[in-house]
């Protein structure tokens, strides 16, 4: 009996749980086997899809309260006020290695 792939998870079960009951796994057809072999891996597929999905929307919500928390403590930190870097300082003066404000390189 070759079921489609899009065969509801219950009825996977439903019909993995009917072929074990009817068979053992010693005594039963090759193409037994390999249908529950082929229902055990899209049973596992389907719980790894789910797993998957499951924590990536874990990370989008992460990802979200992470943003939420930069955007308050950006407009937190504008707030703040900062003393400047140099204060009353004058640009600095580059002099030249013989002294003069020529700053060309001497060859």
């Amino acid at each position: 009996m070759v079921k489609t792939p899009e065969q509801s998870h219950a009825s996977l079960e439903r019909e993995l749980r009917r072929l074990s009951e009817k068979y053992s796994w010693d005594e039963a057809p090759p193409s037994v086997k390999q249908r529950i072999r082929t229902i055990k891996n899209r049973l596992s597929a389907q719980r790894s899809r789910e797993q998957a999905r499951k924590y990536v929307e874990q990370l989008e919500g992460t990802v979200k309260e992470l943003a939420e928390e930069s955007d308050i403590l950006a407009r937190r930190l504008e707030e703040v006020p900062f003393p400047p870097l140099h204060p009353k300082a004058s640009s600095p003066t580059w002099t030249g290695v013989d002294g003069s404000m020529n700053t060309r390189f001497i060859s």
